[in-house]
């Protein structure tokens, strides 16, 4: 519907006898009453038109401006081959002119250069609706290379993805995507070789170890909820395809940290940061099992941005486990409850098992195992078991290891540049972690980096640390012998694996834990 503007008629016509007067001054005449009837007579009243604010011509009527403004308008729709969106405002100023005078020629050429001038072009392209976003892009192979990068972030690097596009069975400029795996299958058999033919450990042509894992991806799929069109875009709205992926990954946003303060309790956080106790458990490893034991100024995870792309996947996987051995004990009363030696070491086993995982943008949500092979038998292993009574609770003033097996993962001293105050013992989460010697315990509880961590003061300005644990088993204040059980090994706090990282000081300087250790 046509609409334009009409200006207060008694401030136009104010001027336009103030032009009346100037034009009779200037002209130096002095008319009778029947002159100025002449004047008159050849003046004729009707309306300047305006296009936002421009000066385009004048009409004698506002109905003469209907038809130009529709023909103009149909000459751009014309031209361009689609009916743009339209942004101008259309005003009619009272204005008079004389009556022989006749409008502009060009007045329509002029109206419609007016309107083409206000006008966004558009330009053939996509809009694409992932999730809550919604954007514009280039052409259908931005939209293939867009969703196959976003794909390929949750697939091996050598899983090749190929994208193809079928139209809507009820809307054809609406394109479905079907994505295509094209990947190699797992071995259906792996070749070993036994230790009586090589004389060796058995070992495999994969290089067979504790952490051997491959797997493939067999079928992969978009939400459905994903809504790609073909459509007129704004040249200006046209996205590249660095910012479609930072819009539908989130790859750029972090994670959202919650400083805890004084009173609050799990309850209360999730409650703080409207999510439930569940979710913040799920966020941040160890919470729950040390949930009575969060300190003020400690630090957890309450948002994790999540991208708007849901990607599912299904892989086959051919992995390897260990298979814990199971000990022989035989009772000796000269090493104290909860000590024992080895006298013959124990081997784990090697198990194959093969399995198909689904995952949601990467997250395991299912596991069903297809089939287990034992590749190697454990061999049991025998130790003494301790049953003499622990001492008195104070220091012996010689220091244990904290962890009865573990591998030696990391030295004390400086790496990247930064001085490692201690030592990494690693084993599985769980394993048991005893105190290198009696004393007191001064800190029982998360202190940041650390994770969960315990401090022994065993007199004398010397201390033990015990950081990274998965459960804490003593209270500050407690008292605890040397070679009891304290709490159980983790990965909480910056840790990039199960293990414990051990420290000795003295008036809290760091020490070489391998001076003092037995």
């Amino acid at each position: 519907m046509l609409g334009y503007l009409i200006v207060n008629k008694r401030r136009i016509m104010s001027a336009s006898v103030f032009a009346l007067l100037v034009f009779v001054l200037s002209s130096g005449l002095f008319v009778n009453q029947k002159k100025e009837d002449v004047v008159k007579s050849e003046i004729a009243s009707g309306y300047s038109v305006y296009i936002n604010d421009e000066l385009v011509g004048k009409i004698r009527n506002t109905k003469d401006i209907i038809p130009i403004v529709r023909e103009s308008k149909k000459q751009i729709e014309k031209n361009l081959g689609y009916i743009p969106d339209y942004d101008y405002l259309l005003s009619l100023v009272p204005s008079n002119f004389e009556k022989g005078e006749e409008l502009a020629e060009n007045l329509k050429l002029d109206v419609r250069e007016a309107i083409g001038n206000n006008i966004k072009l558009k330009t053939k392209g996509y809009v694409m609706k992932v999730g809550n976003e919604t954007f514009s892009v280039a052409d259908i192979n931005q939209v293939r290379e867009i969703l196959i990068k976003a794909q390929s972030m949750y697939v091996q690097d050598d899983t090749s993805i190929e994208i193809n596009f079928e139209k809507d069975k009820h809307n054809p400029l609406v394109i479905v995507p079907k994505s295509i795996i094209l990947a190699k299958d797992l071995p259906k058999e792996r070749v070993f070789v036994s230790s009586s033919q090589m004389g060796e450990p058995i070992s495999d042509q994969h290089g067979l170890d504790e952490d051997y894992f491959e797997a493939v991806v067999t079928d992969l799929s978009l939400d459905e909820s994903i809504v790609i069109a073909e459509a007129l875009v704004e040249e200006e709205d046209v996205v590249d395809t660095k910012q479609a992926l930072e819009l539908i990954t989130k790859e750029n946003q972090k994670k959202k940290i919650y400083k805890v303060q004084r009173g609050d309790i799990p309850a209360t956080i999730a409650k703080k940061n409207n999510m439930t106790e569940e979710r913040l458990y799920q966020l941040n490893e160890g919470l729950r099992e040390n949930s009575t034991k969060i300190q003020v100024g400690q630090e957890l995870t309450v948002t994790v941005p999540e991208p708007e792309l849901t990607v599912t996947t299904e892989e086959k996987v051919i992995y390897t486990e260990r298979i814990e051995h199971e000990n022989d004990y035989v009772s000796d009363d000269s090493k104290y409850v909860g000590t024992h030696e080895v006298l013959k070491e124990g081997e784990d086993g090697l198990l194959e098992v093969r399995a198909i995982v689904k995952k949601v943008n990467g997250k395991v949500i299912s596991k069903e195992i297809i089939e287990e092979t034992v590749v190697k038998k454990p061999v049991r292993g025998k130790l003494t078991k301790g049953t003499r009574r622990l001492p008195i609770t104070t220091a012996t003033g010689t220091f244990e290891w904290p962890v009865l097996h573990f591998r030696f993962t990391s030295a004390f001293g400086y790496r990247w540049g930064r001085l490692h105050k201690g030592i990494d013992l690693a084993n599985s989460i769980g394993t048991t972690i005893l105190a290198s010697d009696g004393g007191r315990v001064v800190e029982a509880g998360w202190s940041r980096g650390f994770g969960n961590c315990i401090t022994i003061s065993h007199g004398n300005g010397y201390t033990t640390k015990y950081a990274h644990l998965s459960k804490i088993e003593v209270e500050v204040g407690q008292d605890v012998a040397q070679y009891q059980r304290i709490g159980r090994m983790g990965n909480t706090g910056n840790s990039t694996g199960p293990h414990l990282h051990f420290e000795i000081r003295i008036n809290d300087v760091p020490q070489n834990p391998m001076k003092y250790l037995k």
